[in-house]
């Protein structure tokens, strides 16, 4: 933080931004009364905040969360999934993560835990950075150990791979799109997906399964448009909002 210039003070400020955003943006997706989120992966908690002014039953679940000074003392925080599972808490009827998936060594596991704090109604909102540079960089010739990408993530994502991630759950995709949101280093392109329980008329899709070689042809043909639309995103987000950073 410090090497960017960004203090703390600065960081929540635009982390509050960021949380405060989402919140109005998902609220057409929940027309219900208030009920209980979880955020898996949540840090701080501060992505909780919003939902707990509008009157929902708000829960952590991240490794050290217990032992962190969270923004509001009314935020629940346990510190793993198989822990929430023994409390007996009450289904969820949101459950959000937020660059999280993207660190996962196993996402099978990831799915089967989380899905227990999940009902047939529960809402899932899921973003993870959309990485196309990255991803272009993995696809070259040269040795895995040798391509220059971000050492903590495991998982790369592409809106189709995200979508297939859902059907993977057994959900069914209600929103799978780009967005530019504020993070507290400034300005970052996600993917976010919004996916509700398969409809009752019958089961989830699924995404027929692909040879390496015609993945691969695939994304060389969208990868330099999503990247074009992803950086024409960014500088229009940059000039319309330049307090984001």
């Amino acid at each position: 933080m410090q090497l960017l210039g960004v203090s703390q003070q600065l960081a929540d400020a635009r982390n509050d931004l960021r949380y405060a955003l989402l919140f109005d943006e998902l609220s057409p997706f929940l027309k219900r009364a208030p009920g209980h989120i979880i955020d898996i992966g949540g840090s701080d908690g501060r992505s909780l905040v919003p939902w707990q002014t509008a009157g929902w039953t708000t829960t952590l679940i991240d490794p050290g969360a217990t032992q962190r000074a969270l923004p509001n003392r009314d935020i629940r925080a346990l510190g793993s999934v198989e822990e929430a599972t023994r409390a007996g808490l009450q289904p969820a009827t949101v459950i959000t993560s937020y660059h999280c998936i993207e660190h996962m060594l196993d996402i099978d596991d990831w799915i089967t835990e989380s899905k227990r704090l999940s009902t047939a109604d529960t809402v899932w909102v899921i973003e993870v950075p959309f990485e196309v540079i990255y991803i272009q960089k993995l696809m070259q010739s040269r040795p895995l150990d040798r391509t220059n990408i971000h050492n903590e993530h495991l998982n790369f994502f592409t809106p189709r791979s995200l979508t297939a991630l859902a059907l993977r759950m057994g959900l069914e995709p209600a929103s799978v799109k780009i967005v530019v949101t504020p993070f507290w280093h400034g300005p970052s392109v996600s993917l976010r997906m919004v996916a509700r329980a398969a409809s009752r008329s019958g089961q989830a899709a699924t995404i027929k399964r692909s040879s390496p070689r015609r993945v691969r042809a695939s994304l060389a043909l969208s990868l330099p448009i999503w990247r074009r639309v992803a950086g024409l995103m960014f500088r229009y987000t940059r000039i319309m909002h330049p307090e984001w950073g």
